[in-house]
């Protein structure tokens, strides 16, 4: 599961006096009851232009999501302010797009790379791997509960 959450700024940090700077960020969950929200890197921010329509904060606007088509859709609402009252008004609600399943991604920085999962149970047919391969290839080898290839599942076999 994949939320979102806001972290309120510390008036006293910033340069000027700005409405309710509030922004938000992605926490992930396994359970729905136990989450990470390790990662503190912004998700949706507010605006550095004066007066832009999430310049004094940004919130959820519902919580959630909605796939549509590749796509997923973060409805948000921002605030303006309205100097020099600085009012939390000028409210407007806002869409936020990002492709699907784009919250992660590993890259390979010298053109080859490796990635061991967490050990998982799988009982498919098929198992698929979202990846842009650059021209290049992915392949892939599967390994049992101490790291060793079980074969025939080896990066040699991989078509």
């Amino acid at each position: 599961m994949v939320g979102l959450f806001a972290i309120l700024h510390d008036y006293e940090q910033m340069s000027e006096w700005r409405p309710k700077i509030n922004e938000l960020f992605v926490g992930f969950s396994r359970d729905g009851f136990h989450w990470d929200r390790s990662n503190r890197e912004v998700f949706l921010g507010v605006s550095e232009a004066k007066r832009s329509w999430n310049w004094g904060n940004v919130q959820s606007a519902g919580g959630c999501f909605l796939v549509v088509g590749d796509e997923l859709y973060f409805y948000v609402s921002g605030r303006a302010g309205d100097p020099p009252h600085f009012q939390d008004g000028n409210g407007s609600t806002g869409l936020a797009k990002l492709r699907r399943d784009g919250f992660a991604s590993m890259e390979s920085r010298d053109g080859m790379g490796m990635l061991e999962t967490r050990p998982l149970r799988f009982s498919g047919n098929h198992l698929f791997a979202n990846v842009s391969t650059g021209g290049g290839e992915l392949r892939a080898e599967v390994l049992d509960g101490e790291g060793k290839v079980i074969e025939p599942f080896t990066e040699a076999n991989c078509s």
